[in-house]
């Protein structure tokens, strides 16, 4: 009996594990989607009563989806300024005379 107890201990404990490694990745979307849902609730509330409920999710939906795609946007930018910097870097230095003596 106390074998089959350890046993049932081991799997559950395996179990734990597997499920702990498939919600890991997600647990910090989750908190962030919660934060952002806790901020923008009041104010979802006060478009709904001047608006209509339907409309003022559609709003605040929208809203975010046009911040989602600025940020991409300037991330996108910042990686072809970071990128077009470091061309500029990689050929300066292969232009440079100090590097002519190197080779």
């Amino acid at each position: 009996m106390k074998t089959e107890h350890i046993v049932w201990i081991a799997v559950s404990l395996i179990i734990l594990f597997v499920v702990w490694k498939t919600v890991e990745p997600l647990i910090t979307p989750i908190i962030f989607a919660l934060a952002v849902a806790y901020i923008l609730h009041p104010l979802h509330e006060r478009l709904a009563k001047k608006l209509d409920t339907k409309k003022s999710a559609v709003l605040l939906s929208a809203l975010m989806s046009l911040l989602l795609v600025g940020f991409i946007f300037g991330i996108v930018l910042w990686f072809r300024d970071v990128t077009r910097s470091l061309v500029i870097y990689l050929f300066l230095l292969k232009a440079s005379p100090f590097r002519a003596g190197m080779q």
